[in-house]
């Protein structure tokens, strides 16, 4: 036998009225909430002047898997480039010329 969830509204005192999940994002925060059809209406409403002047944004690419991946590595030259007296960025990308003397004395070309 099939079952329906009912939505109800998060703002309304009744619990009564169907609704739907609204979703939107704040400060790269997302929230859901459930709003009857009147309570997304008047959310639609107070943001229309927003609306009409934000700017769309895309999704952009993932991060590639092996920028992920080197984090160990990254970390480990890091502190090592500390320990020799050799500057590097606290973050961000390895000069090379770091990274192939990180690999000469450890040993670990990878």
């Amino acid at each position: 036998m099939a079952t329906k969830t009912l939505i109800v509204c998060d703002l309304e005192e009744s619990k009564e009225r169907e609704a739907e999940t609204v979703s939107f994002k704040v400060d790269g925060i997302a929230y859901t909430i459930d709003l009857c059809p009147k309570h997304r209406a008047k959310l639609e409403e107070a943001m229309e002047p927003f609306r009409e002047r934000a700017r769309r944004v895309r999704p952009g690419p993932a991060r590639p898997a092996s920028t992920k991946r080197s984090g160990g590595r990254a970390a480990a030259i890091r502190q090592w480039a500390a320990e020799s007296g050799i500057r590097v960025l606290p973050n961000g990308r390895i000069a090379a010329h770091v990274q192939a003397q990180y690999d000469a004395e450890k040993g670990s070309a990878q």
